[in-house]
């Protein structure tokens, strides 16, 4: 048995090796900024702390930029799909929509639709609008020529923990879940009906990604993984986490957003 074991051994080191990744750095660039998101075909967007929004091809070179101080503050920014960038403006109750040049193709005013107060918005799988009222509390989809709602959710009260604040601050259409996070009480689940499935207990989270089966987040210094359908959690290792403020995943590519530059790696 013993020697069983001293043979098995490294065999499962060397299995284990090969789990973590290599990383190559691809290209450093300096900018100050403080929002990183990435889309379906791995390119990179940072929003600067002078409010331009810079878009990076997979190889770091730089592909466009758009100044967005117009509107004011931005809330948050939609990326997953290149050829529409939402930009969603929750004091202005407004979402603005930027094509793959970052140049602007369309913008629609919440209020013109019923919806009074919304608190995130993003882009839906089918080019429409997800939205969260939250007026009466419900997951409202509008949609793709931006004139009605299509879905609505009903009060997402019934699915919460007794208690919890409903503040969702950011969703997320894969094309078939929608991930609607509520940092008080976890990530609500629904389908692309706006039916409500489940809710997954990560809280106090700011955002995330959901690749495959993976959601993928960065918290505590560390890039952070959930499955969904086994609900285990694991560690992506980093070749460098010092004072990265945030971390993505994307087409066999790692990028780092640090307050004086993005950082690029293939792995």
């Amino acid at each position: 048995m013993k020697r069983l074991v001293l043979c098995v051994l490294p065999v499962l080191l060397v299995l284990v090796a090969f789990q973590q990744p290599v990383y190559t750095l691809i290209r450093q660039i300096p900018v100050e900024a403080y929002f990183l998101g990435t889309d379906n075909l791995g390119n990179a967007y940072v929003l600067s702390n002078a409010h331009d929004l810079n878009k990076y091809k997979p190889d770091g070179s730089f592909y466009s930029t758009q100044n967005i101080k117009v509107n004011g503050n931005i809330t948050s920014i939609d990326v997953s799909n290149t050829l529409q960038v939402n930009l969603f403006y929750r004091n202005l109750n407004r979402v603005v929509i930027l094509d793959n040049l970052l140049a602007v193709r369309g913008e629609v005013n919440l209020l013109d639709l019923g919806i009074v107060q919304a608190s995130a918005s993003a882009r839906s799988f089918d080019n429409g609008i997800w939205v969260f009222d939250n007026t009466d509390l419900q997951l409202k989809k509008i949609d793709k020529d931006l004139k009605r709602i299509t879905q609505q959710s009903g009060n997402v009260r019934m699915y919460a923990e007794k208690g919890i604040p409903i503040q969702p601050n950011f969703i997320f259409d894969n094309g078939s879940r929608v991930f609607v996070n509520n940092p008080a009480g976890g990530i609500l689940v629904f389908d692309v009906f706006a039916q409500y499935l489940k809710t997954i207990p990560l809280k106090g989270l700011d955002h995330f990604q959901v690749l495959n089966d993976e959601l993928i987040y960065f918290s505590q210094n560390r890039l952070n993984t959930y499955h969904l359908a086994t609900a285990l959690k694991d560690v992506i290792s980093l070749p460098d986490s010092l004072d990265v403020l945030d971390a993505r995943v994307e087409k066999n590519r790692l990028y780092l957003l640090r307050k004086n530059g993005l950082t690029l790696y293939a792995y």
